[in-house]
């Protein structure tokens, strides 16, 4: 629970006013908020808190104004009734317990080639918290670019001349995946800013056919400390594509047809799931979004295995343990004659990975000319999300968790 701090009227007062203007308008706010003006309402709130580091004082700067304001406002949902006392009291609370805990916070925005038409907005918009692998219950939510986006994103980069790499939100169309990252390190690679996202996009093409694909990542400090300002990184935008659920394929895995009921599903999955499988859960959907990304066939092949045998492995290469598993997991409600063909899949796919990972004689036309191997990935694909589905739903009843220690661990 975090430490009630008593913050002084007159601070919640200033950030009222400056919340209020700038939710009216956002250019009207950028020409009166002058830093003498305002440099004492930051310090003042600093010094609500005797824990902070004299140090921060030191780096106190205009821009800090922006991030509390956004903040506030972002909470807000670009509300001014909601933009109350007692919101802004807690959100400054907040501000100030982070910066004690060196502690940054970002405001993440990610444009999306996305689909248009009410159908499929349907079945993508909303939110949820979501666990990512720094430990912290992250907030995500999907949909089309609003205009309390531009307007709470204008409160950054109002005026701003994109054409020279500069963020601005307002310069894309479509629809955004939005987030808040707060941690220590926003940069580091396994567990910053990129890691939350890849952590969403792990999850979500579970049950969508493709990844999100990125157009830009543009990240917004809302915090006292933040190792830099506002920036964007740019992607190379890929051609339209249909995002919507998976066709059900699988008689005994319902999903749901919507993205954030499927949230839903995985996470009390994750919860039945034994704390020490939760690490080959992660392996497994790292690598299903990893071989997502790759071009190159022989690297799609190689992750698809370390899928397999993080699931299914005893922490050594079996290929007829590791195919047997598989073809039990996969053909669960099918016939003798069905997994036996399932089983010689999947020894051929392990074939394909040892000629690869050892140097031996391989080539993609051993699968067979560019369309077969076209429908070859989009077969392993199907294959791929379905382990780490029927993995999730088989702690689900304990029905299959007796069938799973009879079939796959006996």
């Amino acid at each position: 629970m975090m430490p009630e701090i008593a913050i002084t009227d007159s601070v919640i007062d200033g950030f009222h006013k400056l919340v209020a203007d700038v939710m009216k308008d956002p250019g009207e706010f950028h020409q009166r908020v002058g830093w003498g003006t305002y440099d004492n309402l930051i310090k003042e709130l600093i010094a609500c808190d005797e824990q902070i580091n004299e140090d921060v004082l030191s780096k106190v700067n205009p821009t800090m104004v922006k991030r509390v304001v956004a903040r506030i406002a972002l909470m807000a949902d670009m509300r001014r009734t909601d933009a109350n006392s007692a919101l802004i009291h807690e959100v400054l609370g907040q501000i100030l317990v982070e910066a004690s805990k060196h502690k940054e916070c970002w405001l993440v925005y990610i444009p999306i080639l996305g689909p248009w038409g009410p159908e499929p907005l349907r079945a993508l918009e909303g939110g949820r918290n979501i666990m990512v692998r720094s430990g912290v219950s992250t907030w995500f939510d999907l949909s089309v670019i609003s205009q309390n986006d531009k307007l709470l994103t204008d409160i950054f980069d109002h005026g701003v001349d994109n054409s020279v790499g500069a963020p601005r939100l307002g310069e894309f169309l479509g629809m955004r995946v939005r987030y808040v990252w707060t941690g220590r390190t926003p940069f580091d690679d396994d567990n910053g800013i990129d890691a939350a996202y890849y952590d969403f996009t792990s999850i979500t093409c579970l049950w969508i056919e493709k990844l999100f694909s990125p157009i830009a990542v543009i990240r917004y400090p809302i915090s006292l400390l933040c190792s830099s300002g506002a920036n964007l990184s740019g992607y190379t935008p890929r051609l339209p594509q249909l995002i919507g659920p998976v066709a059900q394929p699988y008689k005994a895995i319902i999903l749901p047809s919507n993205l954030w009921e499927f949230i839903d599903w995985f996470n009390e999955s994750l919860e039945r799931l034994p704390k020490n499988d939760e690490s080959r859960l992660k392996v497994a959907l790292d690598a299903n979004r990893s071989a997502h990304l790759f071009t190159s066939v022989e690297m799609f092949i190689i992750l698809s295995e370390v899928l397999a045998e993080s699931l299914l492995g005893e922490g050594m290469e079996i290929s007829r343990t590791v195919s047997q598993r598989a073809a039990w997991t996969r053909g669960y409600e099918a016939d003798k004659i069905s997994r036996q063909q399932i089983y010689s899949e999947e020894k051929k796919l392990y074939s394909f990975r040892n000629k690869i990972v050892h140097g031996r004689k391989w080539s993609s036309k051993l699968i067979g000319d560019s369309n077969d191997v076209k429908a070859f990935r989009l077969r392993v694909e199907k294959r791929n999300r379905e382990l780490i589905l029927r993995a999730l739903q088989i702690e689900r009843t304990e029905e299959l968790k007796d069938w799973a220690d009879q079939n796959l661990l006996g």
